[in-house]
């Protein structure tokens, strides 16, 4: 198959492959070869093949005995007869094809014998050759061949049939009717073999396509394949469809950013690592007391679109999500994708974040809803990031002092302003590296729990 597939990989259309016999199977098979591609990519091939012996249990089906039809290839070989089961056992690699003198029949095996008749006088019309011959017992006996031409491709057949010399004396619409049939037939079985290609290449490509989509994490642009009756595409089908499913579901509890750069890497891990990274935290004021009048589905409705106003504004701002505790959300920016000034995107995303609250808050007032007040803790410093965890079971996350100074600085907000509707404390690390865009005021240094060396803290203005 190597030789026809790199045919295919060239080119632009379906082509027949010459005959070729099957070890596996023990019988010749000539087939036809769908390139499939994504514009200039080649993506792969479909094989559609059709045995000698099939197309010779086609010819003996429509063969009387009076009339027997064949199929000839090339110059002096069969690709089907009626009494081809006869000598298979010859067929093998070096010999895919029966030579003509080879078959059983002996009228056909004569060929070279036959001469050539004027069809005109016979009223053959078209592109009809028109030889007679004797059999073996000395009946004479003509043998019609057609050109197949165009009608299957590049394939190099002659439809032919012969039939005793009495025949011609019979009504000369009988005998074409019966040689109509023959060739409908036989074209029916050979391109129905182009069009079997063709129909088992479109589910290949949608598969191709939507593995290329799955390799970019863009599942919403990857549609499940359809089932077919095809069992072998039918399998495809269910594993893809399995595959989908299951990345799907994955892809939920993982940042994508993630992956996303493994994948670019050719990474399946992530190794610890020091880096400058900047840590943001989020906290609802007073969600036990908001929650005690909610039932247990309000408050899972509830916090998922907490959440989720939240997870927008960090990842619009290029964050990675690390763990969601309650209500509570902590992320960073840095990692994986390495920045120069990670403080920066992260203190627009919680300027966005308090933003987000605060309309919504709009809302929720109009429905007659309490407000949902937020405080927000950003921090940057040196952090290990990466893999953590237990051999089977780890965390893509950080470690280090700068997570707890971003977490007190939320917790400070309390102090500071207790009945802010969104409140951002960052440290001056954090202020040292804004741009004028961003303004915020200073409110000197303070004692956070956990820290002997007093934090320079500024507040953000949503």
């Amino acid at each position: 198959l190597a030789p026809q597939m790199q045919k295919a990989r060239d080119a632009t259309a379906g082509f027949w492959t010459p005959v070729q016999f099957i070890p596996g199977r023990g019988h010749s098979y000539v087939a036809y070869v769908t390139p499939i591609r994504d514009g200039d990519m080649f993506l792969g091939a479909v094989f559609v093949g059709v045995s000698l012996e099939r197309l010779s249990e086609i010819t003996k089906q429509i063969s009387t005995d009076d009339l027997t039809v064949f199929l000839t290839y090339g110059a002096g070989q069969l690709l089907a007869h009626p009494r081809l089961d006869e000598v298979e056992d010859q067929l093998s690699p070096n010999t895919p094809l029966i030579e003509m003198t080879s078959i059983p029949d002996t009228f056909l095996a004569n060929f070279e014998d036959h001469e050539p008749q004027d069809t005109e006088g016979y009223h053959f019309t078209g592109e009809i050759e028109l030889l007679a011959g004797f059999d073996a017992y000395g009946t004479r006996r003509f043998v019609v061949y057609e050109d197949s031409g165009e009608k299957f491709g590049t394939l190099p057949i002659k439809i032919g049939a012969h039939f005793s010399a009495n025949v011609l004396e019979q009504p000369l619409h009988l005998l074409t009717r019966s040689i109509l049939i023959g060739l409908l037939l036989l074209g029916l079985s050979l391109v129905a073999t182009g069009f079997l290609a063709h129909y088992i290449a479109r589910p290949i490509k949608r598969a191709a396509d939507g593995a290329r989509s799955v390799a970019r994490l863009d599942f919403d642009a990857v549609k499940p394949l359809p089932g077919s009756a095809v069992r072998e595409l039918e399998d495809l089908a269910n594993g893809f469809n399995a595959m989908l499913g299951g990345l799907s579901a994955f892809m939920r509890y993982v940042p994508k950013s993630l992956v996303n750069q493994l994948i670019g890497e050719g990474r399946a891990d992530a190794p610890p690592e020091e880096r400058e990274l900047a840590v943001l935290f989020t906290d609802i004021v007073g969600f036990t007391t908001l929650s005690e009048t909610m039932s247990t589905g309000e408050i899972a409705t509830f916090v998922n679109q907490h959440l989720s106003l939240i997870g927008a504004e960090i990842d619009a701002h290029h964050g990675t999500i690390d763990k969601y505790i309650g209500d509570s959300v902590m992320a960073f920016w840095g990692a994986p994708q390495r920045m120069d000034a990670p403080d920066i995107p992260a203190a627009e995303a919680a300027i966005g974040i308090a933003r987000a609250i605060m309309a919504d808050n709009k809302e929720r007032r109009k429905n007659g809803l309490p407000p949902v007040r937020i405080r927000i803790g950003l921090h940057r410093g040196p952090l290990v990031v990466g893999d953590i965890g237990a051999i089977g079971r780890v965390n893509y996350t950080v470690i280090g002092d700068t997570v707890n100074v971003a977490s007190r600085l939320e917790s400070l907000g309390r102090e500071v302003d207790p009945d802010a509707e969104a409140i951002i404390l960052a440290s001056g690390d954090i202020g040292a590296h804004l741009p004028s865009s961003i303004t915020y005021d200073r409110l000197g240094a303070h004692k956070v729990k956990g820290k002997d060396a007093l934090v320079d803290v500024i507040r953000l203005t949503p």
